[in-house]
């Protein structure tokens, strides 16, 4: 048994003198009647009639299907391109710390070799800096201290700024 579809109540006569059909057949209206009743198919709002997908490619209309997965790729390009950012601060930083220590370290070795000649002061310093993964760009022996400066890369295989110190250190006291 099929389940009667409600009816819209309607006022006084259809267009044209005529009263409408009581079994809801659109087709027996005339065509205002229609059209005013065509108000029914429209989408919630009420204001466009809903068209199927398969339409409004053909009138003008494009689909939205797809820009979900432009917006996640390029929310996923921006946070890798956030995350390698960080990455090269966090190795320029690591960098500038091991050239510290290395400067720190070949100061005191070179300021082991004090009062001595200020070659050896400076060789030893050159050396310890290369335990250390740097080079020495600049030792200045002036009297009983130690000026020095290294320069460092990061030990990773791509390309990082160089980093450098100074340090600067006095004889050691035994």
């Amino acid at each position: 048994m099929e389940t009667p579809q409600p009816r819209r109540k309607r006022s006084g006569r259809g267009v044209g003198g005529t009263k409408p059909s009581s079994g809801g057949d659109a087709s027996a209206l005339p065509e205002a009647a229609r059209e005013r009743d065509g108000d029914a198919e429209r989408g919630s709002s009420g204001d466009a009639p809903a068209v199927p997908e398969a339409e409004r490619e053909g009138l003008g209309m494009r689909s939205e299907r797809g820009s979900g997965t432009v917006w996640v790729l390029t929310m996923i390009a921006l946070i890798w391109a956030l995350v390698m950012a960080g990455v090269a601060v966090g190795a320029a930083r690591v960098a500038r710390h091991r050239a510290g220590v290395a400067a720190d370290l070949a100061a005191l070795a070179g300021a082991a070799r004090l009062p001595g000649a200020a070659v050896a002061a400076c060789a030893e310093a050159a050396r310890v800096a290369a335990l250390n993964h740097a080079r020495l760009r600049a030792c200045v022996v002036d009297a009983s201290e130690i000026e020095v400066s290294v320069v460092t890369r990061s030990r990773r295989g791509w390309r990082s700024p160089a980093a450098s110190a100074r340090s600067r250190a006095g004889p050691v006291v035994p």
